[in-house]
């Protein structure tokens, strides 16, 4: 069944073979044991991409990617080095990826969640969305009323309906300095690609932090966790569409001189799903004008705002502490 509204035409509620696998990797006669994983993408028209690694989480060139094809309810691969399928909840198959290390792989799907998933406010937290209700929030743009939906689990979704109003969010109260939780889950979109692949974002200051199905891919400046065409994130947290995700944001805003110039640049620390992607990040700028120039950081506070681009993309527990 479609997952999130008409908008998403190709969306779906659940793929049993997409996500991250893990295991071990014996290899030869030796018998050495090491650890493996995988990433296994939905593509669309019944297709996946393999993803085979030696560790989850870090920049490092894959063993293989490859194309699978399922058929008979089993997904299989042989490109001629490798040969692999994944069969109920066991991904097996053999492969060498340089000289004398053929050897044959045993994996299981596993879950891997975000250690600060559900994480409450603290005491003095400005709280912006606890399932609720939109009362810390206003539309953007001409919008006169909020068309975003609040599901009976805690979380609001982006309304693709054709008939509703196509707008974002934006708190109403403004921020400078602050600590940013924020938790949101993804539509699986599998015949999509590149940005229309449940596509968001978080913008703090001028400053948008992607939000895309980016899983399984390089983790360029323009996907999820990047700052949008102007930073890539140290490594590709993004977890697979349907899983709840987080992002914890430290931000401090620029400083000035008595006469408004920039003393100190606007800093960003940045956790996705709690590994640090970027670290103190100085922006020179606080965003770009309508001719595509940067412009200065403002002295001004700032709300926090939520994109609308199409998908249906959830959100949850949402909340600020005041530096």
């Amino acid at each position: 069944m479609p997952w999130g509204g008409a908008g998403d035409n190709y969306g779906v509620d659940s793929d049993p073979f997409q996500g991250d696998w893990a295991g071990t990797w014996t290899q030869g006669p030796s018998g050495k044991a090491e650890e493996i994983v995988a990433q296994v993408i939905a593509r669309g028209s019944g297709n996946y991409s393999v993803r085979i690694l030696n560790y989850f989480d870090k920049r490092t060139a894959p063993y293989l990617v490859t194309e699978a094809i399922p058929r008979d309810g089993v997904v299989r691969f042989d490109n001629g080095a490798w040969s692999g399928e994944i069969r109920g909840n066991r991904f097996t198959g053999e492969g060498s990826f340089k000289p004398g290390s053929f050897g044959r792989f045993s994996m299981e799907k596993v879950t891997r969640l975000s250690p600060t998933l559900g994480k409450p406010p603290p005491s003095g937290a400005v709280v912006l969305f606890d399932g609720s209700d939109f009362s810390a929030w206003k539309p953007q743009g001409k919008a006169d009323r909020i068309s975003w939906k609040l599901l009976p689990d805690g979380a609001m979704e982006i309304n693709t309906d054709k008939n509703a109003e196509r707008h974002g969010l934006r708190t109403k109260k403004a921020f400078k300095d602050l600590k940013l939780h924020l938790e949101f889950r993804l539509p699986l979109l599998p015949r999509n690609t590149g940005q229309k692949r449940a596509n968001s974002g978080v913008y703090i200051h001028g400053f948008e932090i992607q939000v895309l199905d980016s899983y399984g891919l390089e983790g360029y400046e323009n996907e999820c966790g990047a700052f949008y065409k102007f930073k890539a994130p140290s490594v590709n947290m993004c977890a697979p569409p349907l899983q709840w995700q987080t992002y914890d944001v430290d931000y401090t805003a620029a400083r000035f001189d008595a006469s408004g110039n920039v003393t100190t640049w606007p800093r960003f620390t940045v956790y996705h799903n709690g590994k640090v992607i970027h670290r103190n990040l100085e922006m020179d700028f606080e965003t770009f004008d309508k001719d595509g120039e940067r412009t200065k950081p403002s002295m001004e506070a700032s709300p926090i705002s939520l994109q609308h681009h199409g998908a249906a993309v959830q959100f949850q527990n949402i909340w600020v502490v005041e530096k």
